[in-house]
């Protein structure tokens, strides 16, 4: 297992101090997440300025860093589902992609638009259709796909929901992203959800949960990590474990980097006692 950081954990700050700031802290990788609505973005898949892949490309060069996953959610901030936006927006991803050399791309399992109320099988029909694309061009363009899930507020929030997607997918080299505190979320055991999805997780975020239900960094709330670890371990999980924090309140810099030191501690002391 090797141990990265996502930019989300930085997520004040501009993407070129991130990707400085996460190399200088010693990661060799890092997950870039591009969020449309949360500013400042660090991937903007809804404007699309043609000068933003460049930068990203001589941002990371000059770090030394690896980019070994882009996380976006192409439908955040559209007031209604526009399946060309949506594609557009899923290109520009898979073009990131390449411009940074991020081996994988994740999309989200299906992020409602507020404004909007649908069906579930019409939400799960168009959400395929934009899987369907993604697997289209990640395909072509030699890149590695996979779909977050479960996750709180998408269309697999539990896992009997994450099966229905994953049928209704039907794409068996798509691979999971695992996210600790979404699990927990679902109401599902770690050693559960492993036993229904773990031969496709293919990447798993760090993050969890406090006694309030907020997200906090690990070691601080009820997700039992060491049970996790083991767990991988005992698949011979080979992957990327990913800090990936989002605490409420922790928005100075210097302390979301405080937050990143702390999760990294805690993770290598509790891999090293296995």
């Amino acid at each position: 297992m090797r141990l990265t950081c996502s930019s989300l954990s930085l997520y004040s700050l501009p993407v070129d101090e991130v990707i400085a700031i996460v190399a200088k802290l010693g990661f060799a990788a890092m997950d870039l997440v591009g969020i449309p609505t949360l500013q400042p973005i660090h991937l903007d898949v809804a404007r699309r300025d043609p000068d933003e892949l460049g930068r990203l490309a001589r941002a990371v060069e000059d770090a030394q860093v690896e980019v070994a996953t882009i996380v976006t959610v192409p439908s955040d901030g559209m007031p209604s589902w526009d399946p060309a936006e949506v594609n557009a927006r899923v290109g520009w991803a898979v073009s990131a992609c390449r411009a940074v050399s991020a081996h994988r791309l994740v999309l989200d399992a299906g992020n409602p638009i507020p404004a909007e109320q649908v069906e579930r099988k019409q939400a799960i029909a168009r959400w395929k259709a934009m899987i369907d694309e993604a697997h289209r061009l990640t395909s072509k363009a030699g890149v590695a796909f996979a779909v977050e899930m479960p996750h709180t507020g998408t269309l697999a929030e539990r896992f009997d929901q994450v099966e229905e997607l994953l049928d209704a997918m039907d794409h068996p080299d798509i691979g999971l992203d695992y996210d600790t505190s979404h699990v927990y979320r679902s109401g599902t055991s770690i050693e559960d959800g492993l036993r229904i999805i773990g031969d496709r997780v293919v990447k798993v975020a760090l993050r969890d949960v406090g006694e309030d239900g907020e997200f906090c960094r690990p070691g601080t709330g009820r997700v039992d990590f060491r049970g996790l670890f083991a767990l991988l371990h005992a698949r011979k999980y080979t992957g990327d474990i990913v800090i990936e924090l989002e605490t409420p309140g922790v928005i100075n810099p210097s302390d979301q980097i405080r937050e990143i030191e702390l999760s990294r501690t805690f993770i290598e002391a509790t891999l090293a006692g296995l």
